[in-house]
């Protein structure tokens, strides 16, 4: 295992916010007429009603009927996540002082994570998700660069595939975003990439995968471009970070993303994805500490003295930590082998049953079981073949008609018949209706 160190420490949604914040205006409103009074209930009561409430839910994941958001692995390490998460659940993860249990734990979901992405020395924290990894990782590049290259108008390049995290990140720190565009194979366009770097270009964010289409962009060639102009690589990994190192294993060739490509200077995995653990949990690593050391944040003036933090949240859920750790240990490399062997079976059935449905194509060479499918002639609409998915059960998403998006889980496994029978359904009855 590598030498690792460790420092304790809506997709949906547009430019145009208001509806959504009318909907939560409607909400609130509704329910301050309903409960005048904020009386106490038995919580016999109030556990039947959040049963009918959650049962009222569209995303059925249980029923592997929704695709993305919840990502189970089997009811054992449900009840993993579920038991380790209670012994945890009213500690914080950042008083490591009072909690060292806490800390063996994130030291060794660290040093797991930094090997399966081919460490040597690594350095790194769990957070809460990619957004706080997103977060601190653009801090901490900015701040380098303001002290090391008196860089003031600092600005990332932002492929088009790239989370939107990364550019609601820039907008809160006040750094500029240069986009650029994606090439045929829906990959980050390379030409284009290495066009706008730019002396005050801090960081090129990657993806392994892209979220849209499920592919990883060309990040070999990207770290060239990164390590030629001295700019800082991270590789959002939030998706394929626990499962790409296992498809690689199971002898597949897949497009690399990891530490051994000497460019690349940070990675981010969620462990709540594919990682099958507990919602908010995620590690960040550095290559070394030259940038990890700009992370955090430090007062010294406080009247109880120094305070410091490493991470962007100072009160840190520990049950996410305790269930990671226990999660990864539960299964062990070998159940990780296993899962990723039935899902990667299941992704072939499903790509391989939407290709056969005339009139639709899976969008470019997706490596994992994120990927896209659209329509492939004119006389089918898309958006009215997702309508039509929703109303026999189905909760997918899709992007104004242009695809239509699915993460595969274990429990699809149980689903293929059924989904691709729907499916032909579906393109059957909406064919000659055009977008």
């Amino acid at each position: 295992m590598p030498n690792v160190e460790l420092q304790a420490g809506n997709h949906e949604t547009g430019k145009n916010t208001e509806p959504a914040n009318q909907r939560i205006r409607m909400q609130q409103q509704k329910t301050l007429k309903a409960a005048p009074q904020w009386l106490g209930r038995s919580w016999n009561e109030l556990k039947a009603f959040m049963q009918v409430e959650q049962q009222k839910d569209p995303a059925k994941w249980r029923d592997a009927r929704s695709f993305g958001m919840v990502y189970p692995a089997g009811p054992d390490v449900e009840e993993v996540i579920r038991e380790a998460h209670s012994l945890y659940f009213v500690e914080n993860a950042r008083h490591t002082a009072a909690f060292p249990s806490l800390r063996s734990f994130e030291a060794d979901v660290v040093a797991k994570t930094a090997s399966l992405f081919s460490a040597t020395q690594a350095i790194g924290n769990v957070l809460s998700g990619g957004t706080e990894a997103a977060l601190v990782v653009m801090k901490a590049v900015r701040d380098q660069a303001r002290a090391e290259k008196q860089i003031q108008s600092p600005e990332i390049v932002l492929p088009a595939t790239a989370y939107p995290v990364y550019a609601m990140a820039a907008h809160y720190l006040g750094i500029k975003v240069v986009d650029v565009g994606m090439d045929a194979a829906c990959q980050a366009d390379i030409a284009s990439l290495n066009r706008v770097i730019n002396e005050r270009t801090i960081m090129i964010v990657g993806s392994a995968p892209g979220w849209p289409y499920g592919i990883i962009d060309p990040i070999a060639e990207m770290a060239v471009f990164a390590q030629a102009r001295g700019v800082h690589l991270h590789v959002d990994a939030c998706v394929g970070g626990y499962q790409i190192p296992f498809i690689r294993r199971l002898g597949h060739t897949i497009t690399n993303f990891d530490f051994a490509i000497a460019g690349v200077s940070s990675i981010a995995a969620d462990l709540h994805k594919f990682g099958y653990s507990a919602q908010g949990s995620a590690v960040l690593l550095y290559r070394d500490s030259s940038t990890y050391q700009y992370q955090g944040f430090v007062r010294s003036d406080w009247p109880m003295g120094t305070w410091s933090n490493q991470a962007l949240l100072t009160s840190r859920p520990a049950g996410a930590v305790a269930a990671s750790w226990a999660v990864m240990n539960y299964l062990g490399e070998d159940g990780y082998l296993r899962v990723t062997r039935d899902l990667m079976n299941t992704t072939k059935q499903f790509k391989d049953g939407i290709a056969g449905v005339p009139g639709l194509r899976i969008i470019g060479r997706p490596e994992t079981s994120v990927f896209a499918f659209a329509a492939d002639d004119d006389d089918l609409d898309i958006d009215r073949v997702g309508a039509a998915m929703r109303k026999a059960g189905w909760f997918i998403r899709q992007r104004g008609n242009a695809s239509i998006h699915l993460v595969l889980t274990p429990p699809h496994a149980n689903v293929v018949d059924a989904f691709l029978k729907d499916l032909k359904l579906a393109v059957e009855s909406v064919r000659g209706h055009r977008a």
